[in-house]
Order: C-alpha cells, then sequence, then structure tokens
C-alpha cells in the first residue's frame, strides 16, 4: 500500500491491537510514517471509582499513553517513523475523524471487531461512522497476523441508477487497487455485481460503432478500468453477495469498495454496500467514500 502518512487508532478497551499489526506491515513494506491515536474517557457512572472527574482523566490518560508507549516500543527499535497521540473524549470515533484530517493523513487504519448480538439498528457502528464521515480511505482489519499481499480485489458499482459520482468513485476505487499492487506485486482483479438491466456499454460511457465486432460485459469492464481480462469477474445479483463469495473464492487479502457514504435513517436501517459486507468477511477491507 502506497500510503505515506498512516493513522492508526488504538483501542485501549482490547487486549489485541491489529491495526497496529497491519500498519507496521505497511510502513515497513513503504516506509511511511504512523501517527498512533488513542482516545480514552470513562463514563459517569464509573467515576464512583476515583476521587474526582479531573482523577479519573489523569488515571486514565496515564494508563492510556502506558499502553501506547508498551505498544510503540517495537516498531521503534525497527527503526519506523511514528507519532504517538493519547487524549480524553467521550466520542472517540469524531475525534479521531478530526484528529486524522488535522494530521493530513492518507489513511486511517481501525482493527474492526466482529459485532456482539443483535444491535438496535438506530444505534451506529463506530466503524460505520469513520466510513460515512473520514476525509481519506479507511482500511478495517480484523487479523492481528502480519501477510503479505498477494491478491488486491477491487469492488466496483455499475448500477441502474448509475450517475457520474459513482463513475468517479470507481476511478478512485481502481486507481487506489492499482497502487497497491503496483507497490506490494500482488494480483489485481476487478468484481462487478450487475442488475439484470444493466447497459454496460452506457454505463461505462462507451461509444461502440456498429462496425464494431459485439464485447462480453467482462471484455467492456477490463478495458474500461485497464485490468486483465483473466482477473475481472462479472456477476449478477446483489452486490455485497457477490462481491463476498468473489473475494471468499480467490482468497483475497485485502478488499477495496467504495461507500456513497448514506446518512440517516435510511442510511442506518438499511446500510450500503460497504457495510453489509464488512459483516460478511473476515478479511481486509479498505473503504473510499
Amino acid at each position: 500500500m502506497t500510503s505515506r502518512n498512516l493513522f492508526v487508532i488504538i483501542d485501549p478497551t482490547q487486549k489485541t491491537q491489529p491495526a497496529l499489526v497491519r500498519a507496521a506491515d505497511i510502513a515497513g513494506q513503504m516506509g511511511a510514517h504512523l501517527h498512533i491515536f488513542c482516545c480514552d474517557y470513562v463514563e459517569d457512572e464509573d467515576l464512583v471509582k476515583f476521587k474526582s472527574r479531573s482523577d479519573a482523566k489523569r488515571q486514565t490518560l496515564k494508563k492510556a499513553k502506558a499502553l501506547v508507549d508498551k505498544l510503540v516500543a517495537p516498531l521503534r527499535k525497527q527503526g519506523l517513523s511514528l507519532s504517538t497521540e493519547v487524549i480524553w473524549n467521550a466520542g472517540w470515533y469524531q475525534a479521531a475523524t478530526h484528529a486524522s484530517a488535522r494530521e493530513a493523513a492518507d489513511l486511517i487504519i481501525k482493527s474492526s471487531y466482529p459485532r456482539k448480538g443483535r444491535q438496535h439498528p438506530l444505534r451506529e457502528r463506530s466503524d460505520f461512522y469513520l466510513i460515512r464521515n473520514s476525509t481519506c480511505p479507511i482500511l478495517l482489519t480484523r487479523s492481528g497476523v502480519s501477510h503479505q499481499l498477494n491478491k488486491v480485489l477491487a469492488a466496483v458499482t455499475l448500477e441502474k441508477d448509475y450517475k457520474k459520482e459513482h463513475a468517479l468513485l470507481n476511478n478512485r476505487i481502481v486507481a487506489n487497487a492499482k497502487r497497491i499492487s503496483r507497490g506490494t506485486g500482488a494480483e489485481l482483479h476487478l468484481v462487478a455485481a450487475l442488475s439484470g438491466t444493466a447497459n454496460i456499454p452506457k454505463l461505462l460511457d462507451m461509444h461502440l460503432d456498429k462496425e464494431q465486432e459485439l464485447k462480453t460485459e467482462q471484455e467492456m469492464i477490463a478495458e474500461r478500468f485497464g485490468v486483465d481480462l483473466d482477473k475481472v469477474h462479472v456477476k449478477k445479483g446483489a452486490a455485497d453477495k457477490v462481491i463476498s463469495k468473489v473475494a471468499k473464492d480467490l482468497d483475497a487479502q485485502v478488499l477495496i469498495l467504495g461507500t456513497k457514504a448514506r446518512k440517516g435513517l435510511k442510511g442506518a436501517l438499511l446500510g450500503n454496500t460497504a457495510e453489509k459486507v464488512l459483516d460478511r468477511l473476515q478479511i481486509d477491507i479498505q473503504v473510499i467514500n
């Protein structure tokens, strides 16, 4: 991955920090700088454990700083470039969004932990808040194991309500996937889920002459995005199901997809493709908005 300024979110409530493992992998390969961010807070019901609110803040920040120092010590020994930030804030995901913008981050890396039980549909998950509000791509990872990238999968959207913003988002997705592929030597694959009524030439703004030989959907998509024909996977069906199946079949290590940043009640109840895929896969997922 070619990002140069990585914003890494530490979760002080968890024993493992997959995001830090993945960030160290990327920094080691690309020479990127790591900004390690940790936010902690004590809720009102837990203040009884402390002498005062100021005492709670002091002790909590001291503990969080000690945790961060312990986590980054091996990385400093490796000679990686890094900085740390530990803050006190009740809304850590809003604070992380603002801090990543202030640091001009090229990529946010966050551990994504499986949901426990059924959550209320109106209670937004922190992952989804970051996805919808970040000014840069977000890499969500659940694996705390170092790995070498072998296959990168880019997912493009080709819907019947395809608009200019979809085309621009697809371009960003594929461009980012190509940068990762070139930087790591990984194979680049592309997946597109189609509806039964999709007019591919029109959606891709391809003006084909009548004299030209008819091309398959796979050929047109491969030509439009500059991906090898045998690495393009076109299937009909719901985007989240198609993308998840292709990712599993390929055994891809990272998936790059986009989000239209849907908000409000409809977004909370239905979610978008990125959010649905996140619940289906255990691999690294990079989300671009």
